[in-house]
């Protein structure tokens, strides 16, 4: 009488699709389990409700619904700015729903680096408009990337060149004159005798129109063996900015993915599902333990305290199959009885929201 639900289809559907950009998470993308209206189907033929009164109650309700979500949300909007101290569910855990959905973002976001005998290009990720960005490019030798820059030999920057990102029609009015440093800052042992990087494009003070530019390099001779392209971008000319994006970089979701981890659950739960099958114990014990990883301490811990009250109190006290049909009545009172308590606490908190407190 449950559904399953496959998790992730949306987000795994946008990353292996080989898309690179963050404009696809912004579409509307159908995705509907609508599995889940056959129990709802059921739950109607068993209680002997008519369908005719179903579409009745939902005719009558969907414009009450929309009438009042738009009343509620201008209402709740014109209060106070969202977030503030008047919301502290809002300032306190919209940050953290923001990192949450950008975690999948940054799946579109990996930058491609093609490398060739004597040339190179390196495409970033998104780039933010109406900036001049700067970029650079040295070689460094497979110990120093593997190192992340803390070990190894790297070769001296090549000159910094600078566009100017512009994504709508017309001349960009830049807001900021460039500004060009090209002083050799320390990062390790630096290597003389490498071939010669020199710049293809784009044109040094070129106006770019594609958030995803290739930044192309050439060499005169061949790059030995052991040695990389490394490439930088920042809008900041000493490079030190939030929006620096590096050839090395790896997006967040594929650091946060733990593929050991992964298969670990996997044959935990698989071991798991076989043992209880041959000692004949109940299968739903796993579905238990994993629906518990997903929730917080409060709402399983009071879940475990009613199971244990049900089983050795009021089966005792009432009989199994008596207390399993009043099981269901006590649960849609108490929801309904929560449902009026949410709602009056709101109006509460809504009308404590708009009063102002004067100081006489």
């Amino acid at each position: 009488g449950q559904t399953v639900d496959i998790p992730f289809v949306r987000e795994a559907t946008i990353i292996l699709s080989g898309y690179r950009g963050v404009d696809i998470w912004f579409i509307p993308f159908p995705l509907g389990n609508y599995g889940a209206q056959t129990m709802k189907f059921r739950e109607i033929e068993l209680t002997g409700t008519q369908f005719n009164s179903i579409i009745r109650a939902e005719i009558f309700m969907v414009p009450i619904v929309l009438f009042t979500s738009f009343l509620y949300g201008s209402y709740i909007w014109k209060l106070a700015p969202i977030p503030s101290a008047s919301y502290p569910y809002a300032q306190l855990m919209w940050r953290l729903r923001a990192y949450q959905q950008c975690l999948f973002i940054t799946g579109t976001m990996r930058s491609e680096l093609a490398v060739d005998s004597d040339r190179a290009g390196w495409t970033p990720a998104n780039l933010i408009e109406n900036e001049w960005w700067y970029w650079r490019v040295r070689l460094v030798d497979d110990e120093w990337q593997e190192s992340n820059g803390k070990r190894g030999e790297v070769g001296p920057w090549m000159p910094t060149q600078v566009f100017y990102s512009h994504y709508d029609k017309g001349e960009p009015e830049m807001a900021s004159e460039r500004f060009l440093r090209d002083d050799q800052l320390a990062s390790g042992q630096v290597v003389q005798g490498l071939p010669a990087i020199r710049a293809l494009g784009p044109a040094m003070d070129a106006i770019i129109r594609d958030p995803r530019p290739t930044l192309q390099i050439a060499v005169d001779e061949a790059v030995p063996a052991g040695w990389s392209y490394y490439f930088e971008v920042d809008t900041d000319p000493l490079f030190t900015s939030s929006w620096i994006q590096r050839s090395t970089d790896v997006p967040w979701l594929f650091k946060a993915l733990k593929p050991e981890v992964i298969a670990f659950g996997a044959g935990f739960g698989l071991v798991s599902f076989i043992l209880l099958s041959i000692l004949g114990l109940p299968i739903l014990l796993i579905f238990g333990f994993v629906r518990s990883l997903t929730h917080l301490p409060h709402f399983v811990v009071t879940e475990i305290i009613g199971a244990m009250l049900a089983r050795y109190y009021f089966w005792n006290k009432y009989g199994r199959q008596e207390w399993r049909q009043f099981a269901p009545i006590l649960a849609v009172g108490f929801s309904c009885g929560m449902a009026l308590m949410g709602m009056a606490a709101v109006g509460v908190a809504l009308i404590q929201k708009s009063v102002s407190v004067l100081i006489f």
